[in-house]
């Protein structure tokens, strides 16, 4: 299982690509992303996985993301 919860995220410090995302997917699950450009989709992954400045926390199997070995995560 992952969670995403609250995830937010800026470019510039004051407005909002992506904010308050929260969502969970059970396994085995495929889920997609949809929205026209400039949405926010690739910036919520970016700041769901830590790729990039954001807030909110993302668990896998009830374990914050930042504390899994990379290598696990496939």
């Amino acid at each position: 299982m992952i969670s995403f919860d609250k995830i937010s995220a800026s470019y510039d410090g004051v407005n909002k690509a992506v904010e308050d995302v929260s969502f969970t997917v059970e396994e085995p699950a495929i889920i997609g992303i949809i929205g026209p450009n400039g949405a926010g989709k690739s910036t919520f992954i970016k700041a769901a996985l830590h790729l990039m400045e954001g807030s909110g926390s993302t668990t896998v199997d009830g374990q914050p993301l930042e504390k899994r070995k990379r290598s696990r995560l496939c």
